[in-house]
This record gives C-alpha cells, structure tokens and sequence, in this order.
C-alpha cells in the first residue's frame, strides 16, 4: 500500500460555473419516480439483456435502463415503441 506524505497533499479547484441537474440513477431502491418522455432505442435479445434507451422527462441526455427499471412508469410508452418496433410485449405481474 502506498504511503503519501501530507505535505505534498493539495486541495482540489472545483469547478461550480458548469452545475448540470442530477442523472436519474440506473439501478436504485429509491422511492423517487422519474418520468419517461420517450424510448428511443433498444439492445438485447432476451427479457434478461433487454436495455432500453430512455429520454427522461426535465433531462438532457438519455440513459440505457434495463427493462425491470421501467416498471410501471411507462407501460403505454414500452408498448407503443414494441408494436412500432414488432417487438414481443413484456408485460409485469403485481405480486400481492
């Protein structure tokens, strides 16, 4: 493990003109919802490695979410794009 010695320790500049808006998390337990604008694209084959691209509402640049991400925030949007696409709908069972 290396050793550093304090004295050649300096404080960072940060840099707080260019501020951007927090990224929606892409694998979160969080309770906050974000809302999806629209589904741009999509990667994968199976409902395992099926990744969407998605443009969120009040963001600038879209993220690549997993399917199980998007449930039940846009089940009109996810089969919209699939029957557009001719893709196989994917639909969520509620558990009670």
């Amino acid at each position: 493990m290396p050793i550093f010695n304090v004295v050649r320790l300096k404080l960072s500049k940060v840099d707080k003109t260019c501020e951007q808006p927090p990224t929606p998390p892409l694998r979160s337990t969080a309770t906050v919802k974000y809302k999806v604008e629209s589904i741009c694209d999509h990667r994968g084959t199976t409902v395992r490695d099926l990744e969407y691209l998605v443009k969120w509402v009040s963001y600038a640049d879209p993220t690549w979410e997993p399917l199980a991400n998007l449930r039940g925030s846009s089940n009109e949007l996810q089969g919209e794009y699939h029957a557009v696409n001719g893709l196989r709908v994917y639909q969520w069972i509620e558990r009670e």
